[in-house]
C-alpha cells in the first residue's frame, strides 16, 4: 500500500521476490494520510500489509490534524528507502547572502501550506537564528514556490528537498540561480559540504 507509486515499484521489485506470487497484491491509495490510516484500521495485522508514506506523515496526529485517524505508535516500522536532504534556499537575486544578512534584513520566504516539516522545524529554530524573514505558508506546494522565486514574489524557500529540486529544476544550482544558506539534518550532503548545517549554526548562536 503506497501513496508514491514510483518508489513503490522500486521497493516492490525487491520485496516481492521473497513473497509467493499467489500472495502478492498492490493497493495504491491516494497520497497523504490514507496508507497509515488504512494500515492501522481495517487492514490485516498479521504482517501481510506493508505501507509506504512520507516521513512527516506519522507526526500529523501530534499536530491535531483531525484527518489523521491513526495511532503512529501502533505501526511497526521497517525502515526508510531514502534519506532526503532539506535545505534553506535563496534565489540568486536575493539581497540575503549570509546568515548575518538574514538576521539584519527583512525578506520574504515561501513554504508549502501542507508541509508538516516547515511547521515542525521552523518554529523551533527561527527564534535562535533570529531570521527577519518569516515563512509564508500560503503556497500549495513546491512547484508554486519555485514559480514564486522566478517571478520575484519571494526571495527564499524555507525547506527545499534536494532530490525534488533536481527533478523539477535540474539546472538551477549549476547555473547559479539559487544559493543554499544551510542544510537541515545531522550530516552534510556529499555534494554540499560547503553548505553549513543548521545544527552548527544553532550551536554557534547559543
Amino acid at each position: 500500500m503506497t501513496s508514491t507509486p514510483a518508489r513503490s515499484r522500486a521497493i516492490s521489485a525487491r520485496t516481492f521476490q521473497a513473497i509467493p506470487r499467489s500472495c502478492r497484491r498492490t493497493c495504491r491509495q491516494r497520497a497523504g494520510l490514507a496508507p497509515p490510516t488504512i494500515s492501522t484500521t481495517w487492514a490485516a495485522k498479521d504482517g501481510t500489509v506493508i505501507a509506504l508514506f512520507q516521513n512527516t506523515v506519522p507526526l500529523e496526529p501530534f499536530f491535531e490534524n483531525k484527518q489523521a485517524q491513526f495511532d503512529a505508535a501502533k505501526i511497526g516500522w521497517l525502515g526508510t528507502p531514502t534519506t532526503e536532504t532539506a535545505l534553506y534556499m535563496l534565489w540568486h537575486g536575493s539581497k540575503i547572502r549570509t546568515l548575518a544578512d538574514a538576521q539584519r534584513q527583512e525578506f520574504v520566504a515561501g513554504a508549502g501550506r501542507r508541509r508538516l516539516d516547515a511547521r515542525l522545524l521552523w518554529p523551533r529554530i527561527q527564534p535562535d537564528l533570529q531570521f527577519q524573514g518569516p515563512l509564508h505558508h500560503g503556497y500549495p506546494g513546491q512547484n508554486e514556490i519555485l514559480l514564486a522565486l522566478e517571478n520575484g514574489e519571494v526571495e527564499a524557500m524555507g525547506i527545499a528537498v534536494l532530490s525534488s529540486l533536481k527533478t523539477a529544476r535540474p539546472g538551477w544550482h549549476k547555473e547559479g540561480k539559487i544559493r543554499f544558506l544551510f542544510q537541515y539534518g545531522s550530516d552534510p550532503h556529499p555534494d554540499l559540504k560547503d553548505v553549513p548545517l543548521a545544527l552548527d549554526l544553532l550551536a554557534k548562536s547559543s
